[in-house]
Formats: C-alpha cells, sequence, structure tokens
C-alpha cells in the first residue's frame, strides 16, 4: 500500500477543481465527506493521505536562482561552451525534487493520476511535416511524459519512485500528426465508455450538425465552414494584432457571416425558451461559442458580434455589435458586465500569464469585470488583482450562478476550449478554424455536451433529450450521418 498520491492535470481549471480531492479540506468542500464516499470509521486514516495536484507545465525545466536576470548571451560566455548542468537552468533532477518537495517528507512510492491523459504520450520521431499545432500537441504530450519517467528513474534512489499508473481521459487515443495512426485506442485502456454510448444513454446533450444543403458543390457549407472561408480576401493572412484593420471596416467573409446570423436566429430561439421557462427560476442564460484559429481573427469577430470603441476627434465612441443579445454595446454605452468575451483559455492555464496581443484584444473586458468584481466584493483592493486570474474566473465561471460569469452569453476563444471547462448551458458552437482530426472534433463538440438538467422524465423515467447545434465542426459521431442517395424503387415482382 502507498499514501503518497500525485495527480497531474492538463491546466489550472482542473487542478484547482481536483482541490476536492484532498481529504484536509473542509467537510462541506472534500468529496469524501460531502458525498459519503469513505466509511466513518476509517476516515480519519485517510487524512494521512498526501495528495499533491499539479499541472504538467510544472515537469518543464525552470531559470535557477543563479540564472534569473542573467541573459543568453552571458550564460554561453559563463558556461565557456560547457554543459548547463543546474547552473541557470533546472536539471531533470532538480525538477523531480521540486515536484516531490510538496509530498511531505515521509518516503515510499508514489500512486499517479494523470487526468485528461490523452495529452500524456510519447510521440514517434516524426520525418513528415505536420502543422504548428499538432507540433505543439507533440512537445506537450513529450514534457509531461518525461516528467514521468524523471520520477520515476530519480525518485527510485530514495525509494521515491512511481509504483503504480492511472490514466483518466474521455478520449483515449492517439492524436493525428503523433507517429502513431490517429485515433488508435491506447493499448492500455482497459475500460472505454465512448460518446455514442453517453449520447445514448441521455447523460450528455445531442449534438446537431448540418448534413446536407442545396449549395453547389459537394461540401456541406455550414459544416466544412472553414474551407469555405480560408481563401476569402477578407479571411486575415496574418495572426499578429499588429495586422488589425482599423475598427469597423472588417467585414467577414459571405460564409462565416451567414452562419454565423444563422445559428444566431436558432440562438435567438433558445433565448425566448429561456425567459420563458428558467430566467424565472434565476437560471443563467444559454451560451454560445466561437472557436477562432488565432488572436487576430478572435478580435475581428469578437468586435463584429460584441461591438467596439471608435475614437473620433478626441471622442470616444462605442458601437453596437451585429449581434444584439450578445453586444456589449446597447444605447451607445457599453453595459455593465459584458455578454460577450473573448479568451485564450491555452495561455490561462498554463499559469504563465497573457502574451501581449491578448492582453490588448481583452482590454475592455478585463476593465469591465474588475469594475463588476469591486461592485460584489465591497472593498477589495482590484489593483492587486491579477488579469490572468480575472479572466481566468471569469472564464471558468461561465453559466454558475452568483459567479462572476454567470450572465456571459457568447465565448469567442481563441484555439479551443481546454478541458474543465464544463458550463452546462452551451446550447450553440461555431468553429471557424481547421480541425485536423475527429478527435479534435469530439473534444471540442464536448465542450457543449454537459446537460443542464437531470431531472428525469416524470412518464419515461428518463432523462428528456438537451440538444447542442454545431457549425462548423466537421464531427462524423456516428457511422449514418451523412446524405444518402435515395433508395431505388424495388423491382417489379414477376410470376
Amino acid at each position: 500500500f502507498t499514501k503518497r498520491f500525485l495527480i497531474v492535470t492538463p491546466g489550472i481549471t482542473i487542478k484547482d477543481r481536483l482541490k476536492v480531492l484532498q481529504p484536509t479540506e473542509p467537510r462541506d468542500f472534500n468529496y469524501y465527506d460531502l458525498r459519503g464516499v469513505v466509511p466513518a470509521d476509517q476516515r480519519l486514516q485517510l487524512n494521512q493521505a498526501e495528495v499533491h495536484i499539479i499541472n504538467y507545465h510544472q515537469f518543464q525545466s525552470r531559470t535557477t536562482a543563479a540564472g534569473k536576470g542573467i541573459s543568453a548571451n552571458t550564460r554561453k560566455l559563463l558556461l565557456q561552451g560547457k554543459p548547463d548542468q543546474g547552473a541557470f537552468t533546472e536539471t531533470p533532477q532538480m525538477v523531480v525534487t521540486r515536484v516531490l518537495d510538496k509530498l511531505g517528507r515521509d518516503k515510499g512510492e508514489i500512486v499517479v493520476f494523470n487526468d485528461e491523459a490523452h495529452h500524456c504520450y510519447q510521440p514517434k520521431d516524426l520525418d513528415e511535416k505536420i502543422d504548428p499545432d499538432m507540433k505543439e500537441a507533440n512537445e506537450d504530450a513529450r514534457v509531461w511524459f518525461k516528467g514521468l519517467v524523471d520520477i520515476r528513474r530519480y525518485g527510485n534512489k530514495s525509494k521515491d519512485g512511481i509504483k503504480t499508473v492511472y490514466d483518466l481521459s474521455a478520449t483515449p487515443f492517439y492524436l493525428k500528426g503523433s507517429g502513431w495512426g490517429e485515433g488508435t485506442i491506447f493499448p492500455w485502456v482497459v475500460s472505454d465508455f465512448g460518446l455514442m454510448d453517453a449520447i445514448e444513454s441521455g447523460i450528455v446533450k445531442v449534438p446537431r450538425l448540418p448534413v446536407d444543403d442545396n449549395a453547389q458543390g459537394d461540401m456541406v457549407t455550414y459544416l466544412h465552414l472553414y474551407d469555405q472561408v480560408k481563401d476569402d480576401p477578407a479571411w486575415p493572412r496574418k495572426v499578429s494584432l499588429a495586422a488589425m484593420t482599423a475598427p469597423g471596416t472588417w467585414e467577414p467573409p459571405t460564409a462565416l457571416e451567414a452562419a454565423l446570423l444563422s445559428l444566431y436566429k436558432s440562438y435567438e430561439a433558445a433565448w425566448d425558451d429561456w425567459e420563458k421557462r428558467l430566467k424565472p427560476l434565476d437560471e443563467p442564460p444559454p451560451v454560445m461559442i466561437v472557436v477562432t484559429p488565432n488572436t487576430l481573427v478572435s478580435k475581428l469577430v469578437y468586435d463584429w458580434i460584441a461591438g467596439y470603441e471608435l475614437e473620433h476627434e478626441g471622442e470616444t465612441r462605442h458601437i453596437p455589435g451585429k449581434l444584439p443579445l450578445f453586444s456589449n454595446v446597447v444605447n451607445d454605452q457599453p453595459v455593465a458586465i459584458p455578454r460577450t468575451i473573448v479568451v485564450d483559455s491555452k495561455q490561462l492555464e498554463s499559469g504563465e500569464g497573457m502574451k501581449d496581443d491578448f492582453k490588448k484584444a481583452a482590454a475592455v473586458e478585463i476593465e469591465a469585470f474588475k469594475q463588476a468584481y469591486r461592485k460584489s466584493n465591497s472593498g477589495a483592493d482590484i489593483s492587486k488583482l491579477d488579469d490572468t486570474d480575472l479572466l481566468r474566473e471569469v472564464m471558468n465561471t461561465v453559466g454558475k450562478k452568483g459567479k462572476l460569469g454567470a450572465d456571459v452569453r457568447c465565448v469567442v476563444s481563441v484555439a479551443m476550449l481546454t478541458e474543465g471547462w464544463d458550463a452546462n448551458t452551451v446550447t450553440h458552437i461555431l468553429g471557424v478554424r481547421a480541425f485536423g482530426s475527429q478527435l479534435l472534433c469530439e473534444q471540442v463538440v464536448g465542450r457543449g455536451l454537459r446537460r443542464r438538467s437531470y431531472a428525469t422524465d416524470p412518464e419515461s423515467g428518463m432523462f428528456p433529450a438537451e440538444y447542442a447545434n454545431v457549425y462548423g465542426i466537421p464531427f462524423s459521431f456516428i457511422p449514418s450521418d451523412k446524405p444518402t442517395d435515395p433508395p431505388k424503387p424495388p423491382e417489379p415482382s414477376i410470376r
């Protein structure tokens, strides 16, 4: 037996949420007491467990105290061609010591739980060219995998090695570009409950995707949206905000504008239903997600949807967005709490702060939420409020009553929303980026499949169906979700 547990997560959101697994947390917070998981006569023994929860970024080598403030050129001069070996950057052994330091002074083997473990694998050496997203995914997977290998290698010397590793994932498959067959299930999987099982069981929403239209060509326009816009002259060729056009001058590609307007019309119906049935119960509003490929596109789409500021002759004018329910400007004035937000969940989840480009893109909403935070937390000093922590709180509380993000109606995301974002109020998703694999499609669609209600139907005793309407994500979640030719007429019977 062991009493030392290391839980590794893909980001700060899940890391913070899994604090419920700390047995020493208050009784009304930890799951052992809250859900009666452990018999009362054994509960005190559980407090002996040492549980350390980290995000995998902590396996990355950091600059040592001696290396801080020293430029790369100065380091080269001081090293005189010799390897660093911990002088300015941590060695693998130093990383292991830092990570395991929080597991206390007791020695003993460690049980590891990898949450969202499809991000932890050993990529094959790749000869073929892969796109930047796949390359980044491989690098992240390698950091996570190597961190565990180093714990096994260096921890064993003091009997602090790994006893067992348990992987937990809803998508236990190799990604495209990993060097392994795309969608190949990890060979160490012992149990798999797939998305189709979850849909058929009614424990998640049913994704509704376009399967046919009357447009010319073989592609379904709103299913393969990115292919329709990527070569359009209006689609940005650069990714930096330095290439941003003047506010109000960008017109989205025709297919993108039509998709936004079409999905928004469907959202209006969901909004009307919410106002009649759920708003009187103080339930949060429905949410639409727009997934974009980079900061520049996210800012352009955000301004088009939610509105923007325009400087004219020393005065600031507030221009409303094209979609009224999502507009952050009403009657030529900004709303107190933004209805639409722009987020870069990968930056927010790494714990390493925001890049300048994204900070600039989100500047207006950051200031608005600071004021909202000050109103709801009387006496709070907002000067000490970190912008990254603030936006992470907003992002992670979308659809949660009484929280900072409760009234958000639209989320414009730079790249895909990370695991752990579990708003159950999502009714509409629009993807306008490349989706190189079905696994990526499943992960993005999965952000919107959490049910709002688990109350059973009184007549059937089952969960009534809930739906998420999805555009722009070519996800084939059942073999027969493609249009088929009409059947041939039966052959005449001959006697």
